[in-house]
């Protein structure tokens, strides 16, 4: 899914998805339907190694305290837990792991890779499991929008927290599944032309091509078309049904739906799109490709991946931090309830209130009187 990440130095690394590089294809880039060749590389490769580690350095720094922040109050200040809140802290869990591989990628990326074979699968592993993760849990959460709002569920609350608890099981496990090719295949390899160190995925050179474009094809439908999909139809349900209320709330509550749309299409629309033209490329599908179009588009694939990680930064902001509830907490960690917008009086106030509108809508949720759930 990370096109650049597992392929650090990147001096002859293929620009494939999830780093998935094949070495038979560094070694002899005559057979390429492109040149990709080092000098042809040469110029976006000055541009990653500084702007890479800028990039993930900075994703590590935001996502990991605003991450950090969410556990530690969903963990110690929420004492009875919705729904939303066990999809928001696993969602924060993942987020957090992810962002912790940055500083190996940061480092590898400036140089190479110095960490060794072990780390190589495991970073490569950890990577894998908590980015596809966080996407399917956007999609996760979008369902529960979905039931609470547009289907106004009233489920038993014991029972819709086990049935999210097993949902977010079946995340993990399918996100552990899509990184199973990290352990398998990640290794250390030494590239033959500047002798550095790169970590990459080295498959069998006979069948080098089917693995890349079948397992990029995996990671392009399972983790990008088919949660954008889940969250486009569940959220455009959730704004009619909100366009039918009227009131201050609902206003508040349809600009952050469609912000969180807005977010996720920002984030992974560009990145998908380059990577789907790299794929065509080396398919030979596009026609008139040359050097100059190489490097816009080893540019392109890093900028691109760079504004797709940034969602572990801002995206839980828009599940938590807008939260009257989350507010409440947060304002408990700082010891300053006053720096709440809204009184706890007031809030509960409007939680009454709430319950007299024509939709009904899941007592489950915080969606009704807050612009997000918490």
């Amino acid at each position: 899914m990370a096109e650049l990440m597992h392929s650090i130095s990147l001096d002859e690394a293929d620009l494939l998805p999830m780093g998935l590089n094949d070495t038979s294809e560094l070694e002899d880039n005559s057979s390429s339907p492109c040149c990709y060749s080092p000098d042809c590389l040469a110029p976006s490769q000055s541009f990653h190694r500084v702007f890479l580690p800028v990039v993930y350095g900075l994703v590590c720094l935001l996502g990991f305290a605003g991450n950090g922040l969410i556990l530690v109050i969903l963990t110690c200040f929420t004492k009875k837990r919705t729904s939303s809140d066990l999809y928001l802290m696993h969602l924060a869990a993942a987020d957090l792991l992810f962002v912790l591989t940055m500083p190996f990628w940061a480092v590898g990326s400036a140089t190479e890779w110095v960490f060794g074979n072990v780390l190589c699968c495991l970073v490569n592993f950890t990577f894998t499991v908590n980015l596809a993760s966080s996407i399917l849990l956007l999609a996760c959460i979008s369902i529960e929008r979905y039931l609470a709002i547009v289907r106004a569920t009233k489920t038993d609350k014991v029972r819709r927290k086990f049935a999210t608890k097993v949902t977010c099981g079946a995340v993990w496990a399918l996100s552990l599944l899509l990184a199973v090719p990290d352990l398998v295949f990640s290794h250390v390899y030494i590239a033959p032309l500047s002798g550095h160190q790169l970590c990459e995925h080295v498959y069998p050179e006979s069948a080098s091509e089917l693995w890349r474009t079948s397992l990029r094809a995996l990671h392009h439908v399972l983790a990008f078309a088919l949660p954008g999909i889940v969250i486009v139809f569940c959220y455009v349900m959730v704004i009619r049904t909100l366009s039918q209320l009227h009131n201050h709330e609902k206003r508040k509550a349809l600009k952050v739906v469609v912000a969180i749309v807005a977010a996720f299409f920002v984030c992974w629309l560009p990145y998908n799109v380059v990577t789907l033209l790299d794929t065509l490329m080396r398919l030979d599908a596009v026609v008139n490709s040359d050097c100059e179009m190489e490097q816009r588009l080893g540019v392109a694939v890093a900028v691109t991946e760079g504004v797709g990680f940034s969602h572990c930064c801002f995206i839980p902001v828009l599940y938590a931090f807008v939260g009257k509830k989350f507010k409440e907490n947060l304002a408990r960690l700082r010891g300053c309830k006053a720096c709440v917008g809204t009184p706890v009086a007031s809030y509960r106030e409007g939680k009454r209130q709430s319950s007299n509108r024509p939709h009904p809508i899941s007592s489950d949720s915080d969606f009704s009187t807050s612009t997000i759930p918490a």
